[in-house]
């Protein structure tokens, strides 16, 4: 069944608050951004990126003992094009075990109002282990790079995320990349992954005339598919879609039903930007509803779980061989 393309507002908490990265980066510009927060949960970084170089990138996670009780961000309204594109560039796919998934919560304004958003949350495989690191709770277990964590900073003071909150991250400690031994250590996992790759190749060179006609018959299947989603988009704009985005004070675009399409909750992978996926009508429907209808292919759950499981590859090896040799990576 056809999912309907209806205009969103995405909770941005990571480095999407960032013009230079949203707008610059990914081409979105928003029709309205405010501030506002998440109570319940917290701001972690915890989806897994690559030991001693960029450890982690940012996710929302339950709130327990220990950590803050909310998190801050910012509420972009954008079209369901825009969002198609946020969570594409963010690795969204049909995966529910690894990467990014598409949530639906209930967001406060700062005028007290509250709306229905859609944001993206780590899948639970796609976490580094380790839950707290003393009075910072979760959002202190990985230290994430000087680079990513500056883009947070800046993109809560752009858009007048509360005092109080961007105290609170510049409490964050970043990752220490310039130590020698965190430069060992990226240096030595470049090395297990390009020494990896090396060794896979020629392993499976001989699959290569066993998997040319599957690839063949996956880009001819996608291309299909991708010409079924145009179609739709395009039957879906010229019927012009309810936009929510319409005037409204701080409602960020008027209703508060959020709309990142028919049915919201979890689905990507990064593969989007990953963790488990409540709202909506079930964990795995929402990011298929803002996807154009390109999850009708199995090769999305494989490229996520080829990916999950090279991150989880690597993450091994940091963790019983290069942080003993060269300390924590995270």
């Amino acid at each position: 069944m056809r999912q309907q393309h209806r205009a969103a507002r995405y909770f941005a908490y990571g480095s999407n608050m960032a013009p230079s990265v949203l707008t610059g980066r990914r081409g979105v510009t928003p029709k309205m951004s405010l501030p506002g927060s998440i109570a319940g949960y917290v701001l972690s970084f915890r989806l897994r990126g690559l030991p001693y170089v960029e450890p982690g990138f940012g996710t929302i996670e339950a709130a327990g003992m220990g950590d803050r009780g909310d998190v801050h961000g910012v509420v972009h309204a954008v079209s369901a094009a825009q969002w198609q594109s946020i969570t594409r560039s963010e690795g969204v796919n049909r995966s529910t075990q690894y990467g990014y998934q598409v949530v639906r919560l209930a967001c406060e304004m700062y005028d007290s109002s509250t709306v229905t958003v859609v944001t993206l949350q780590a899948a639970p495989a796609s976490l580094v282990q380790g839950s707290s690191n003393g009075p910072l709770g979760v959002s202190g277990a990985v230290r994430p790079s000087g680079r990513y964590l500056s883009l947070v900073r800046t993109g809560a003071e752009h858009h007048g995320v509360a005092a109080e909150y961007r105290l609170w991250l510049g409490s964050l400690k970043a990752f220490d990349s310039d130590r020698l031994e965190s430069r060992l250590g990226a240096t030595a996992t470049a090395g297990a992954l390009t020494g990896g790759f090396a060794l896979a190749l020629p392993l499976a060179l001989p699959l290569v005339p066993l998997a040319l006609p599957l690839a063949l018959l996956a880009a001819s299947r996608l291309g299909g598919s991708g010409s079924r989603s145009s179609s739709g988009r395009s039957r879906s704009s010229s019927g012009g879609s309810g936009s929510s985005n319409g005037g409204g004070s701080s409602s960020v675009g008027g209703s508060s039903s959020s709309g990142a399409g028919s049915s919201s909750g979890g689905s990507g992978s990064r593969s989007s930007t990953g963790g488990s996926s409540g709202g909506g009508s079930g964990s795995s429907s929402g990011c298929r509803a803002a996807s154009g209808g390109n999850d009708s292919s199995a090769q999305d759950d494989a490229g996520g779980a080829l990916l999950g499981s090279a991150s989880t590859a690597v993450w091994a090896l940091h963790d019983w061989v290069l942080s003993p040799l060269f300390g924590s990576g995270r």
